[in-house]
């Protein structure tokens, strides 16, 4: 046929798309983790880097991903603008 677009073509077309729909499949299964992490502001530079440092350790071990491809957020939240019990952090006695 013209333009290669006989059986075999179309059939290896089909194992193409097999092959591709497994891989996705195995990306679904095991997608790159992502951890949120939410605190308070005022943490230094070193304390953060330290927590995304163990955070990271702890997902390649318990979850076999390569560190590279974890991903840890911080998100920092003002004293003014979160509460616990109903009251401001920012109203609270410091611990």
């Amino acid at each position: 046929m013209p333009n290669g677009t006989g059986p075999r073509n179309s059939e290896r077309h089909r194992a193409d798309l097999l092959a591709a729909s497994k891989a996705g499949a195995s990306q679904r299964r095991h997608p790159l983790p992502e951890i949120v992490v939410y605190l308070l502001e005022g943490r230094t530079l070193e304390e953060k880097r330290g927590l995304v440092k163990d955070v990271t350790a702890a997902v390649v071990k318990n979850l076999g991903a390569p560190a590279e491809s974890v991903t840890v957020s911080l998100v920092e939240t003002a004293k003014t603008a979160k509460g616990k019990g109903g009251v401001l952090f920012s109203d609270m006695a410091p611990r």
